[in-house]
């Protein structure tokens, strides 16, 4: 209630106060912007989210438990990552994303099951300043079609396969179905073993400086 009570007050001079606690390439020029129907926030500033996510306070986080994945079936083991090494991976799947022609603005479709690397693709797009639209592994190749076709995706990351309720989805076969007659040029494919096509990548990859009204993700509709 206190913090709902402090925004209402102020909103923007609310939402200024946090917005100084993450890391600028570049400070703001105005806070918001409204000129209706039409409104910006932290107008001239220049960011990159990967670079709060990790960089920022890196001492304090960098060995911290970041991320943990139970597998299905249950009997495998899980992964677990900390910041230093999930970090690693964002920057190796971003350098590998750029080695294959991925540029600042580009659309990139998401078609993966609930795998750690779901979130590495996404921070990795983002690293890049490439715009992200993930689609979820159980629609069909038409409904895949039809986002990629909206967004104008140009690469396709996705996965060989995955379980669900116990039972093997194959994944690349509906992907393969789905990309025709749309712009993706590419696909890139997770291994369910955990092998990935970045992994021999550098594990260092610089942040876009990012304008703060950027597109930083497409999501589409829901299955409902």
């Amino acid at each position: 209630p206190k913090i709902y009570k402090e925004a209402s007050k102020d909103p923007v001079k609310f939402w200024e106060k946090l917005a100084k606690g993450l890391f600028w390439f570049k400070p703001w020029k105005k806070t918001f912007v409204h000129k209706p129907p039409y409104f910006q926030w932290f107008t001239g500033g220049k960011i990159n989210i990967t670079s709060n996510i990790f960089e920022n306070a890196w001492e304090q986080k960098k060995d911290k438990t970041a991320l943990i994945w139970e597998p299905e079936p249950v009997d495998e083991e899980p992964r677990i990552f900390t910041y230093a090494e999930l970090f690693k991976e964002v920057c190796k799947c971003a350098n590998y994303l750029k080695k294959i022609g991925v540029k600042k603005g580009d659309r990139v479709g998401i078609y993966l099951p609930m795998i750690p690397e779901v979130a590495v693709a996404m921070l990795a797009c983002a690293r890049l300043g490439a715009v992200h639209s993930v689609v979820f592994s159980a629609f069909s190749p038409q409904a895949l079609r039809v986002r990629l076709q909206d967004t104008g995706a140009k690469v396709l990351i996705t996965a060989d396969g995955y379980f669900r309720r116990g039972q093997f989805i194959d994944l690349f076969k509906n992907a393969e179905e789905g990309i025709k007659e749309t712009k993706v040029k590419k696909i890139v494919m997770v291994e369910r073993s955990g092998k990935v096509p970045w992994h021999k990548e550098n594990d260092s990859c610089k942040p876009a400086k990012m304008d703060s009204e950027d597109l930083h993700f497409i999501l589409y509709t829901s299955g409902s």
